[in-house]
């Protein structure tokens, strides 16, 4: 399985899910156990890069992104992300922390 941001996608004239490019893939995986199927911990993720999977590419300064075509999309799940609400502080403190 793969997490990651959304970052495009395509449809085909059919409607199905030509590819879709994700940015700052984690790769893990589903468990098929005796009393439901649980994914992997998180601490055994693997965050992908440009030398561990064939169709990632790595854009200097941009993070990773990982292209799956369609016809190997099993299932896929969006999730929304909700904004956070940050004082000014807050913000203050984390423009700070990132530039350093």
């Amino acid at each position: 399985m793969y997490r990651g941001f959304l970052k495009d996608f395509c449809a085909a004239p059919d409607g199905r899910i030509a590819y879709i490019v994700l940015k700052d893939c984690w790769r893990f995986y589903l468990e098929l156990k005796d009393d439901a199927p649980v994914t992997s911990e998180e601490k055994d993720w693997l965050a992908l890069s440009a030398s561990q999977e064939a169709y990632c590419k790595q854009t200097a300064g941009m993070g990773n992104y990982l292209m799956i075509e369609g016809e190997d999309i099993a299932n896929i799940f969006f999730e929304k992300l909700r904004p956070m609400k940050i004082s000014k502080g807050g913000r203050r403190a984390l423009e700070k922390a990132l530039k350093n």
